[in-house]
């Protein structure tokens, strides 16, 4: 079964696996104006690699499912397709953030058709979800995070260059996309600073703390002579001298966190987290956070507003016109 379509995503009218066959039954208008969906979200929305094949992903296995039920064109779908696709879904076992996520994928499909006319209604207008409860982020208390920012040990390039990405990581509260997406031209030490160019190329400034330059510094000295020709661009490398990758990196970290015994369910997005939370907890804002982060709109950032029960009480009793009345 296929899972994606990569001439779809990537605009190419076909691929070398040909068209898939249960996408060769539909109208050729209907497959063009999945393109065109698919271009709009590369082009005017302009979401990352990754987001694009999970759309493509989404709608291919919304089509072969339609398709195989008899539909063969767009206009021909309707409310009850979309209504019985999203609770097969439910009823196969599938997770609840998952569904939701299919189904995000179809709405935005359809509510692009009626935008452009092709429709005169939104199928999937009248197909509820319950509310998915998003799960809060885990995030490591100071002892913890020190532990793992301690974990790489020894003076090869290796762990130098682990030691300057856990503590860039933790420092700037960046993505693991975005760290091995840094140019040398974009840090500059001087200043204490990496530019980032974050989800939908939005870019923002992230701060280099006191260890991450001093950590940086040493990786840079041996970066210098491990870097390979058409490479000299990138900030992180792997043990060849050429650009580390995203997967590497995610590899990189996760050895880490089991070396420092981190608690189960810790993972290498959980520095990010804790950016985030140890921010909050010193008294900056969820304005700020937001800035810092990155996040396009304040909603995204406000899953941080957990913080420990300890801080709630310091500041419970530090504002609150009756808190001191009642604890004497």
């Amino acid at each position: 079964m296929p899972s994606t379509w990569p001439y779809l995503a990537s605009g190419e009218p076909e691929h070398e696996g040909g068209t898939p066959e249960f996408l060769a039954t539909w109208q050729h208008s209907g497959v063009k104006r999945l393109k065109d969906f698919l271009h709009h979200l590369k082009q005017g929305r302009d979401v990352s690699p990754h987001t694009l094949r999970a759309y493509a992903s989404d709608l291919n296995q919304f089509i072969e499912w339609i398709t195989a039920r008899g539909v063969r064109e767009l206009q021909s779908v309707g409310h009850d397709e979309v209504k019985r696709y999203v609770a097969s879904l439910v009823t196969g076992g599938m997770a609840r953030t998952s569904v939701a996520r299919k189904a995000a994928a179809i709405r935005a499909f359809f509510r692009f058709l009626v935008r452009e006319g092709e429709l005169d209604t939104d199928p999937s207008a009248l197909v509820s979800l319950s509310r998915v409860r998003r799960k809060l982020p885990r995030a490591l208390d100071s002892d913890t995070i020190a532990r793992l920012l301690s974990a790489p040990v020894g003076t090869e390039f290796v762990p130098t260059r682990d030691r300057a990405i856990l503590e860039l990581l933790y420092s700037g509260g960046l993505r693991n996309s975005e760290a091995v997406g840094v140019e040398l031209a974009d840090l500059d030490l001087n200043q204490c600073v990496v530019r980032i160019m974050g989800k939908g190329r939005k870019e923002r400034l992230a701060i280099v703390g006191s260890h991450a330059k001093r950590a940086l510094k040493d990786y840079m000295d041996m970066r210098r002579r491990m870097v390979k020709s058409g490479h000299e661009s990138w900030l992180f490398l792997n043990h060849r001298g050429t650009h580390l990758t995203s997967r590497s990196l995610h590899r990189v970290i996760a050895r880490y966190l089991v070396t420092a015994s981190l608690p189960e369910g810790t993972t290498p997005h959980t520095l990010r987290h804790t950016f985030a939370t140890h921010l909050l907890e010193r008294g900056a804002t969820l304005r700020e956070v937001q800035e810092m982060l990155g996040h396009r709109h304040l909603s995204s950032t406000q899953i941080y507003t957990h913080v420990s029960p300890e801080h709630l009480r310091r500041v419970y009793e530090s504002a609150h016109p009756r808190a001191r009345s009642r604890s004497k």
